[in-house]
């Protein structure tokens, strides 16, 4: 009996010495690289498959009619336009002093009565103050020789005038000077004559006119000469003491296919236009050639006869990285 005990331990341990090297020395390794193998096939099959930028949103911008109103998307379609070569000149307004009247007394005398203040409008002929002669203490009318706006008063009642004093300015300013300075480098550029785009700063608005006035010599200080235009203003809304900027056409030329500037968005570094399809606008990236300040050719990216943003293409922006940013979370 002890030695069958004696048999049955040792075929034991030679069973678990078998199971132990065949474990270690990886037999079953076949069947799972086999299994993996079988695997990779399929993997590839899938990937071979699936589309380059699957999973991402379709790049295109729907919006409805009332809120392409209501953004101020508006469209255009791409053609044939003019590409200006411009200078651009700083300025400011001024005072036209050919219509400025400066009241002075005829004889030395006293204030006795005021009738008009700063900021009054007042006619030509009209009583500006009565005054009291000191030579004949007879009282004399202080007129207006202009019509216009009181600008500045250098009178108080009871004051003592003398001859000279200046009592008031008046001045007319439904017509203004605008002063530009013209840098040495365009001074060949600008003529007498030539018409000028007056831009007011912070939108406050636009005008055109023609130089009237074109200076013989140069500002030593600042090494610029002097254009001057006579800028009608009948709604007063040119202020003396306004910086603005003059726009000066130099040369136009015509260019096959050219677009606002308003129309161009940078998407993914690349100068782009969305393009009005069945679908939606989609964004599609373009070469540009000459600009202008409002323009800009087309070379590539975009075909004659195509519906484009023209205005609001910053809006379409923002919604379609709206959605991009949508898929990626």
């Amino acid at each position: 009996m002890k030695t069958k005990l004696i048999f049955v331990a040792v075929i034991l341990v030679v069973a678990v010495g078998v199971a132990v090297y065949f474990f270690r020395s990886g037999a079953g390794a076949p069947a799972a690289g086999a299994a993996q193998s079988a695997t990779e096939p399929h993997r590839a099959a899938n990937a071979a498959a699936k589309p380059p930028g699957e999973g991402h949103k379709t790049e295109i911008v729907r919006l409805s009619e009332e809120a392409l109103r209501e953004f101020g998307v508006e469209t255009a379609v791409a053609g044939p336009g003019q590409l200006r070569r411009e200078v651009q000149l700083p300025g400011e307004v001024k005072l036209n002093e050919v219509r400025v009247g400066h009241i002075v007394p005829r004889f030395g005398g006293i204030v006795k009565e005021i009738r008009h203040q700063l900021g009054d409008v007042v006619q030509a002929g009209e009583v500006m103050a009565r005054v009291e002669s000191n030579e004949s203490l007879q009282s004399y009318d202080l007129k207006s020789l202009i019509g216009g706006t009181v600008i500045q008063q250098h009178i108080t009642l009871g004051e003592m005038l003398e001859g000279n004093t200046e009592a008031f300015i008046v001045a007319d300013l439904s017509s203004v000077w605008v002063d530009f300075s013209i840098y040495q480098k365009d001074i060949g550029l600008v003529q007498p004559g030539q018409q000028v785009t007056i831009i007011a700063p912070h939108g406050l608005g636009t005008a055109t006119a023609k130089i009237a006035y074109l200076g013989p010599s140069m500002n030593e200080a600042t090494r610029t000469a002097l254009a001057r235009v006579v800028l009608p203003a009948p709604d007063r809304n040119w202020l003396p003491g306004m910086f603005v900027t003059g726009r000066l056409v130099i040369d136009v030329k015509e260019r096959p296919l050219v677009i606002p500037l308003t129309a161009v968005q940078a998407i993914e570094d690349r100068e782009s236009v969305f393009v009005n399809t069945k679908d939606g606008f989609v964004p599609r990236a373009v070469r540009l050639g000459q600009k202008d300040s409002t323009s800009a050719e087309v070379l590539d990216g975009l075909s004659p006869g195509e519906t484009f943003a023209a205005k609001g293409a910053f809006t379409l922006k923002a919604e379609l990285l709206k959605g991009t940013l949508g898929d990626e979370h």
